[in-house]
């Protein structure tokens, strides 16, 4: 949500809602919709597919078309959305094959495609410290990892079994 808007997926949809009612519904999406973010006056939305679309939201009337269109690629097949603190125009792109995709969205272009740990991202969070942030895998391992420089911190194991579904860190 930003402001009084809420955004929502469902299927290959995304419907906006300014407070309890629907003003808009876009669609250009040919796979689920499975992660949603807000970035700046902008919404980024990711499917199963592995296309991300960029809406424009500032005066939300009616229906309107992606501003933007990245396809990810065939080795992503995306799993979290994240923007890394202090990158302008950036997005960190998780994805079920264990590796991670550093977009930069106004251009359109990848920057840097990180090896990963083997198993599927999860989830990912950025850190109070910069160009850290921290990727919850579906084996139970939550790696802190340096994107500038793409170097572990340090990496952390579950005490028993599942998936990192969510992250989060206290300053």
């Amino acid at each position: 949500s930003y402001r009084d808007f809420t955004f929502v997926a469902f299927g290959t949809h995304i419907a906006v809602f300014k407070r309890a009612h629907q003003v808009a519904r876009w669609s250009g999406h040919s796979g689920k919709v499975n992660s949603l973010m807000v970035f700046g006056d902008h919404v980024i939305s990711v499917d199963v597919e592995g296309h991300l679309f960029i809406w424009g939201f500032k005066g939300v009337a009616g229906d309107i078309v992606p501003v933007g269109h990245i396809m990810l690629g065939e080795k992503c097949t995306p799993t979290c959305v994240m923007h890394p603190d202090t990158h302008l125009n950036k997005v960190l792109i998780g994805s079920q094959e264990g590796g991670l995709q550093l977009w930069n969205v106004s251009t359109k272009k990848m920057l840097h495609e990180f090896e990963g740990w083997g198993s599927s991202v999860s989830s990912c969070v950025s850190s109070p410290a910069l160009d850290v942030v921290a990727v919850g895998c579906a084996d139970g391992k939550i790696h802190v990892h340096n994107i500038r420089y793409d170097e572990e911190v340090v990496t952390f194991s579950h005490s028993t079994r599942g998936a990192v579904t969510a992250l989060s860190f206290s300053t």
